[in-house]
């Protein structure tokens, strides 16, 4: 797992843990009791308040992109351009190349995106009280634990595939910008497509990220889009790296 002491390595996987960080605390910035006494604003309601809040007003769907990108898929732009993906052509076949650049870049992202919401998750357990008045149905029952557990499920997922749409970007430049900014904007501009323009929200990478405390559809059906899309993405990712791998041996 070369692929991943790397990503432990760089500043850029560090980067984005402290961007997950970042979408989770924002809703709380404009509060002046957070920045005077954080410890006594986040007393002031219970844990699964504090985990809710940011999930529903934060930024973690725009920044999203950003987590998924950076840790991991950046290597392969970085590889291309200093042409070490050309001793990687002699050490891997093409099965095993592909494979790595995979797991590696799905496993970044999720590692990333994951690690900065149990910072968060870790943080508001230990400084908020756990029972209030605050009730919200069936996601207040055993802590709003399953809920919760949920938005973890879909964090991953939501972050694989945008992870292989970015590593898929890599395989065409060697600007860093463009790999970053693109995964972005392909983010958004589907999101917006699907919500706005075909009026399938249901299937919006932004809506599946973070579902609604109010959802009351079936989970099933939205686990089943979240992995349609990490399918459409990976094959993709497959079909890009097999590209780019045939281009390293001519």
């Amino acid at each position: 797992m070369s692929l991943l002491k790397r990503i432990f390595r760089n500043k850029f996987f560090y980067l984005a843990v402290v961007l997950e960080i970042f979408s989770m605390f924002y809703p709380h910035m404009d509060t002046h009791y957070f920045w005077q006494t954080p410890l006594y604003y986040f007393s002031s309601a219970d844990f699964l308040y504090f985990m809710l809040m940011p999930l529903r007003h934060g930024i973690g769907n725009l920044l999203l992109p950003f987590v998924a990108a950076l840790p991991s898929a950046i290597f392969l732009a970085q590889n291309r351009r200093s042409k070490t993906d050309l001793l990687m052509n002699y050490r891997y076949g093409r099965r095993r190349f592909v494979l790595n650049q995979i797991l590696g870049t799905a496993g970044g992202a999720v590692l990333a995106a994951l690690l900065g919401l149990f910072l968060y998750t870790l943080l508001v357990a230990v400084a908020s009280p756990w029972h209030q008045n605050i009730q919200y149905a069936w996601r207040n029952q055993y802590e709003g634990m399953p809920f919760l557990l949920l938005n973890y499920v879909t964090l991953m997922l939501t972050a694989i595939t945008w992870s292989l749409v970015a590593v898929s970007l890599a395989c065409f430049t060697i600007n860093l910008g463009v790999v970053v900014g693109g995964t972005f904007l392909l983010h958004y501009l589907s999101s917006w497509l699907l919500s706005q323009v075909l009026h399938i929200s249901q299937w919006s990478p932004m809506v599946l990220q973070a579902p609604d405390i109010f959802y009351n559809q079936s989970i099933g059906f939205m686990m089943g889009r979240l992995l349609c899309w990490v399918l459409f993405s990976l094959c993709i990712a497959i079909f890009c790296l097999n590209r780019c791998f045939s281009h390293m041996k001519e």
